[in-house]
């Protein structure tokens, strides 16, 4: 009835058409990926943190390290010599070179020793605007 040739096309075609097919989900699966990796990038999601802005990391306190003070910047792993320039992170009061601290911090919140989260530290009093005061409201006003 049908000719013996036309069975075996029959599953020639049908099995480009899977691979056709998982071909198309691969493509939409890794754009897909692509998108969720270039949103976190954009959000500075990675590992759930994002890094402090230039502003506030020059706001933390700075100093210079004492001679024979020694250890091992984590950042660079440079040892750390006399009379260089460190930034002292606030609550852990870990050290590493400024210049290493910074490029951390702008990507990551938090300590790179420890991983303590880093707050910004507050807006100095001087800079700082205060809350407008409510206006009361007279009774009479109501409607």
């Amino acid at each position: 009835m049908f000719p013996t040739w036309l069975l075996p096309l029959a599953v020639c075609v049908f099995a480009a058409l899977i691979v056709l097919y998982c071909l198309f989900l691969c493509t939409q699966l890794s754009a897909l990926l692509r998108e969720a990796a270039a949103a976190a990038e954009a959000e500075g999601e990675r590992g759930g943190e994002r890094g402090l802005t230039a502003e506030e990391v020059q706001r933390l306190e700075e100093g210079t390290m004492a001679v024979g003070g020694g250890g091992v910047c984590v950042v660079c792993r440079d040892e750390m010599e006399g009379a260089q320039a460190v930034r002292v992170l606030p609550g852990c009061r870990h050290a590493f070179h400024r210049s290493c601290a910074d490029a951390w911090l702008q990507r990551q919140s938090s300590c790179p020793l420890c991983r303590a989260r880093l707050l910004p530290p507050p807006l100095p009093l001087s800079t700082a605007t205060p809350a407008p005061t409510p206006t009361p409201v007279s009774p009479s006003s109501r409607v």
